[in-house]
């Protein structure tokens, strides 16, 4: 990212970055001494203007730009137009991120820090079950021989935790693998790329009438 100044509104001069990257089948970002990675390539910039000013992107940094482009391929993004997501394939829950409005380093802590308490069979099992269910969503993949192939790889990344809770890597194989037709089947009616008559939702804020359907990508 280079840095740069623009005019607003009012007159005044105010910072700003600028990044070139090239649209590949994931935009990477470039310094300006690399600008074609190959004949194919397509050369965008981008502005990161006001409260984007400050978004660590560095040479090598996967993004997705959500906005607009001019005819000259340039694109600000600032307050009032357009996104960036920085490293789009990093997960990151909603409540990690609003733990670090308060503390940018607590997220980070309470991952490598883990809780003092004794670990329960259920907490471990939840744990595996949530990771095994976010590596079958960025994989797309339901089939039984892949999550089996998932659950091997989860469990035995947890087993000092299955030793904590006097558990056997085979006792937590054949647990996990019971909970993968629930798994499968909530995928068959939700993981689509379009609604169906079957995805339909109740939140509890809506009346009894209300529903609404879900399809996920």
């Amino acid at each position: 990212m280079l840095e740069n100044q623009y005019t607003t509104t009012q007159g005044r001069a105010a910072p700003e970055k600028v990044g070139i990257f090239i649209l590949l089948p994931r935009a990477i970002l470039t310094c300006l001494k690399v600008i074609v990675v190959e004949d194919k390539g397509v050369v965008l910039k981008i502005h990161l203007r006001q409260s984007w000013y400050d978004t660590r992107c560095t040479e090598g940094s996967y993004v997705h730009v959500i906005g607009q482009f001019n005819e000259r391929r340039i694109c600000i993004i600032d307050d009032h137009h357009n996104m960036l997501i920085l490293h789009p394939d990093h997960l990151i829950s909603a409540l990690v991120v609003a733990d670090s409005f308060g503390c940018i380093r607590r997220a980070v802590l309470q991952d490598r820090i883990k809780a003092t308490s004794d670990p329960s069979p259920p907490q471990t099992y939840g744990t595996m079950l949530h990771e095994i269910f976010q590596e079958a969503m960025k994989a797309n993949r339901w089939d039984t021989d892949w999550l089996n192939n998932a659950i091997d790889m989860i469990v035995a990344q947890h087993i000092e935790d299955l030793y904590a809770i006097k558990l056997s890597i085979p006792q937590a194989v054949e647990h996990m693998r019971s909970k993968m037709p629930e798994l499968q089947a909530w995928a068959d009616i939700f993981v689509k790329s379009r609604p169906t008559v079957c995805t339909h939702t109740s939140p509890t804020r809506f009346i009894a009438d209300d529903s609404s359907r879900l399809g996920l990508l």
